[in-house]
């Protein structure tokens, strides 16, 4: 076709599939590989300064509120000790110890439910392994075979 850019080879390389051209195929292959994972690996840092940039500012406002948060629970966990107390008329020490217990009986279901959840959140990374073996798969095949002439099909040598 008149559209269609006729390729010429490289320096170096003859269009008969001779080892030269092999070489150079695989070399500007992995050249194009490298260059891929640099400019990857060089967006990704840029990315990383920018996201830690933004994110001091609110991750210090998240840290007062959960040193807030867990004082408040404590004077919250103090003030129903105190109401067990006089509703059940028992000692502070035994209403304190009662409220610790159901406390961290609570924690601990929570606990438990949330490592089942978060085991479960990890489970889309078995994606990127996948995806990651199919990648290096592919490389691989691409790397044995390059520069090869297709095996022939059919009978008699026929194509």
């Amino acid at each position: 076709m008149v559209d269609q850019a006729t390729l010429e080879p490289r320096s170096g390389q003859s269009r008969n599939g001779s080892d030269e051209s092999i070489v150079g195929s695989v070399t500007g292959l992995g050249n194009d590989v490298a260059t891929l994972i640099d400019l990857q690996a060089k967006l990704v840092a840029l990315d990383a300064k920018e996201s830690t940039q933004k994110a001091v500012t609110p991750m210090v406002a998240v840290l007062v509120a959960v040193v807030l948060t867990l004082a408040a629970f404590t004077v919250g966990l103090f003030g129903a000790a105190d109401l067990i107390a006089r509703a059940l008329t028992i000692s502070q020490g035994a209403s304190m110890l009662l409220t610790a217990g159901v406390t961290l009986a609570l924690a601990g279901g929570v606990i438990a439910f949330s490592i089942s959840q978060l085991k479960a959140s990890l489970t889309p990374f078995r994606r990127s392994i996948e995806e990651l073996d199919r990648n290096v798969a592919w490389l691989k095949t691409v790397l044995l075979h390059s520069g090869r002439t297709p095996p022939r099909r059919g009978w008699g040598g026929q194509h």
